[in-house]
């Protein structure tokens, strides 16, 4: 039976490629496996003894172990995940919008500057495997406003704005991905649909599908200047393809019948006040079919060849991948590990503690999504035999006794329904939210068995 500590193994292998003290490495690995059982901003939350809570906040402070290095060995291990495998990178941008009412702490500005908000901007980078299925951060990019960024900015200035944290970023996360013998393909929203995302992808052949800005000008096949849409509503249909759209607040489920038209664009480049480059792009158009209140629509630059309707389906598929990202903000944020929470106060150790935050949060999403992805894969794979135990004993499934060896998904809905799901709300499958505060309560359980353990031993 595994008895291995399933929360130390995911913190070894996710840091334990911090190079320098190897003290500070074991510390490291300490306070991630910590994170992982008991997720929150606070780290007085996170670590109910004295020691671990003393000793994460001196890793923390430590100047020794800085935030670079601990999110390069977060970084680096996933893209050891990604060896030889194809993966989808959705890449975004968030802020943590933290409290800061004295000004006392190390942070910038966030939102509109009249309402005075405080906090951090942050790029990510989140590998994906095929099936949906979260990987890992393979990048994390952050910064601070001090001042005002001009509402108006010409277009040939677009590296001297934020911009160019995304393209840093996607530079960074390419060559740390290939370098390790992955073949990304690139998810961006339509924030990314700027001159010199687009250069770098043309130039150094990345793979990228970024949402267009329908109403931007672009050269038609035959040359001539028009606009996107337009040239879209030309472009011929490729077919027909169905997909079911979930319930909303305001509108019940559907399937709906999506046609799909293709074109070649170049697209112009304003890298300067007079010169302009051009990009040869393929244009994916999906829109909805039928008399509907607001029917789907999607326009995508993509960079990948598109010759069939399964070609232009792949490029469809591959970019509704991107919202696991969105799906990741909220775990990180608000759902499970509230890093929005945290109170400390100097920059490097806030962002430090994000960055081990930012990869349990991943964890959390992706036990949410191999339940999904294959009902079969053993419970084993991802917990402890004890900890096994410890979710039979709370949850009490009939007929099942201790030692039970169930499917992921079946421990996973176990460990959700003690989070409080029902499936009464969405009618989806469990969030990382429930299945965090069901682990929560296993983890109470599971100290509480190791402790009795150690007490027969010992007497």
């Amino acid at each position: 039976m595994k008895q291995c500590n399933v929360e130390r193994e995911w913190a070894r292998e996710t840091f334990a490629g911090v190079g320098g003290d190897a003290r500070l490495r074991r510390r490291l690995v300490r306070v991630a496996e910590g994170a992982a059982r008991r997720p929150a901003g606070e780290v007085t939350r996170v670590y109910d003894n004295g020691a671990d809570r003393e000793g994460a906040f001196r890793l923390l402070e430590n100047r020794r172990l800085t935030a670079a290095d601990v999110a390069r060995a977060s970084h680096d291990a996933t893209a050891r995940a990604c060896a030889g495998r194809d993966v989808i990178v959705a890449l975004d941008g968030s802020t943590l919008s933290l409290i800061d009412h004295a000004r006392t702490r190390e942070l910038g500005g966030v939102g509109a500057w009249k309402d005075f908000g405080r906090g951090i901007h942050v790029h990510t980078a989140l590998a994906i495997d095929i099936e949906g299925v979260p990987i890992g951060i393979c990048g994390q990019l952050w910064w601070t406003r001090q001042c005002p960024t001009l509402k108006k900015t010409k277009v040939h200035r677009a590296m001297e704005t934020e911009t160019r944290h995304g393209v840093e970023l996607l530079r960074e996360a390419h060559a740390r991905l290939c370098d390790a013998g992955s073949r990304p393909w690139f998810q961006l929203d339509r924030g990314f649909d700027v001159w010199p995302i687009l250069q770098l992808a043309h130039q150094q052949r990345i793979r990228l599908t970024v949402r267009a800005i329908g109403n931007r000008s672009v050269l038609d096949g035959a040359g001539i200047k028009r606009n996107l849409r337009d040239v879209m509503l030309r472009a011929p249909a490729f077919g027909t393809y169905f997909v079911d759209v979930p319930a909303a607040a305001n509108r019940p489920a559907r399937r709906a019948e999506m046609e799909v038209h293709v074109a070649s664009v170049r697209v112009p480049l304003a890298v300067g006040r007079v010169r302009r480059e051009y990009v040869l792009l393929q244009v994916v158009r999906a829109t909805e079919l039928g008399a509907v209140g607001q029917p789907l629509e999607w326009i995508l630059f993509t960079t990948v060849s598109v010759t069939s309707i399964e070609d232009a389906r792949a490029v469809i598929h591959a970019y509704t991948r991107r919202w696991r990202i969105e799906e990741f903000h909220r775990t990180w944020k608000r759902g499970l590990c509230n890093v929005e929470d945290s109170q400390l106060r100097s920059r490097e150790a806030l962002v430090k503690w994000a960055t081990i935050l930012a990869a349990v949060a991943t964890r959390a999403n992706r036990l949410t999504q191999l339940r999904a992805a294959d009902p079969a894969i053993a419970a084993t794979t991802e917990f402890s035999a004890m900890e096994l135990n410890a979710i039979i004993l709370l949850r009490k499934p009939k007929g099942i006794r201790l030692g039970h060896k169930p499917s992921l998904a079946q421990a996973i809905r176990w460990v959700a329904d003690l989070g409080g799901y029902t499936g009464k709300s969405s009618g989806g499958p469990p969030g990382a939210t429930v299945i965090g505060r069901g682990l929560a309560d296993v983890e109470l359980l599971v100290r509480g068995l190791r402790s009795l353990a150690e007490a027969k031993r010992s007497g």
